[in-house]
């Protein structure tokens, strides 16, 4: 694969000249996802052609055209180009997850120790606003 080039990358993803199976031969650019779409990929996982289909703004089904050693290709740069931004996504991700049920576990800590004291504690329901 070849280096990747920033300025390409900045302009909206790296242009590909793939070979279909009709022997015919395209250009496609796979695109680096923004984090919105980035979502839909996660979405995809397990489904390949659907994510390079997304990454390459191309219809349902146009992988299946592609002959697969080019194919292989458009996986690896949709690969380089989008797992790093996922990677550390998912990682935010998990730690705002955690962040959550760490303050959902001590806050039933806290009401089980005030039961425990006999002390009263409000429902959210009954909670002043």
């Amino acid at each position: 694969m070849a280096e990747l080039n920033e300025l390409q990358i900045l302009a909206g993803g790296v242009e590909l000249e793939v070979e279909l199976r009709d022997g015919s031969k395209t250009t496609v650019k796979v695109q680096q996802l923004s984090i919105r779409k980035l979502d839909q990929w996660l979405r995809l996982m397990g489904q390949e052609p659907e994510q390079v289909e997304l990454c390459c703004a191309q219809e349902n089904g146009w992988s299946d055209n592609v002959v697969t050693g080019d194919y292989e290709k458009l996986v690896a740069l949709m690969e380089e180009l989008n797992r790093p931004t996922l990677d550390r996504w998912l990682t935010r991700l998990q730690g705002a997850i955690g962040l959550s049920n760490d303050l959902v576990q001590r806050g039933m800590a806290a009401k089980k120790k005030a039961e425990d004291l006999g002390q009263s504690v409000p429902s959210s329901a009954s909670a002043p606003a």
